[in-house]
């Protein structure tokens, strides 16, 4: 493992730690120093699925289509990709609805 590795890593690790205090923002920038850096389709793949539900949460839902594509276009029968993608379009309706609802819920 080389410093560069243990670098994405750490990055990595410090994405998820911010997410997972709600603070969206830092946790994205993390991920991003990550990218790239990890050297394993396995870790990639999953930096993939938490940066998409990343995107989602900031709701910057165009980022979060880009990731979830390249991952079904990669395997289309990704489960956890097939469920973000759901989660996704739950997100794009009710912001859909609030838009041409407002002052509903």
């Amino acid at each position: 493992m080389t410093d560069r590795d243990i670098g994405a890593y750490s990055y990595y690790l410090l994405g998820i730690l911010a997410a997972r205090e709600g603070r969206f923002v830092e946790a994205e920038r993390y991920l991003d120093q990550a990218k790239d850096g990890l050297g394993s389709p396995i870790l990639e793949k999953w930096l993939t699925l938490d940066r998409a539900k990343i995107a989602i949460a900031m709701n910057n839902l165009d980022q979060s289509n880009e990731l979830i594509s390249g991952l079904l276009k990669a395997n289309s029968k990704d489960v956890r990709a097939l469920s973000l993608s759901i989660l996704q379009d739950i997100v794009q309706n009710q912001k859909e609805y609030r838009a041409s609802n407002p002052g509903s819920l």
